[in-house]
């Protein structure tokens, strides 16, 4: 349990699914609407696509959601900390868009 006067960090979930496929976007509190630009990359976080929830950043339903997602979209450096728990190397896949990380991760089934 947190200590009395001390917030939770959240962070902002959406499920999209379509066809039975499952992608899961996750992003910083504080990115939510922004745009950020590096060199000719753009990077809007928008609502539609990253807004649908606020959770708290260590919560067993949120880790729950990012294992069994097909693929993960995370933008944000809390949130990259996060999804590093069950993928620890999604950080050596992230992009930096003006200094905040940027990262897709897929699932695949070897057959």
């Amino acid at each position: 349990m947190e200590p009395l006067g001390k917030e939770r960090v959240k962070v902002y979930y959406k499920l999209h699914s379509s066809g039975g496929y499952r992608m899961l976007a996750i992003c910083d509190v504080e990115l939510l609407g922004k745009e950020f630009r590096h060199g000719k990359v753009k990077f809007k976080v928008t609502e539609e696509f990253f807004g649908g929830s606020l959770i708290d950043a260590d919560s067993p339903l949120l880790k729950k959601y990012i294992s069994e997602a097909d693929s993960v979209t995370v933008i944000g450096e809390v949130s990259l900390k996060i999804v590093e728990e069950i993928f620890p190397l999604a950080r050596q896949a992230a992009m930096f868009v003006a200094g905040i990380p940027y990262v897709q991760v897929f699932k695949s089934e070897i057959l």
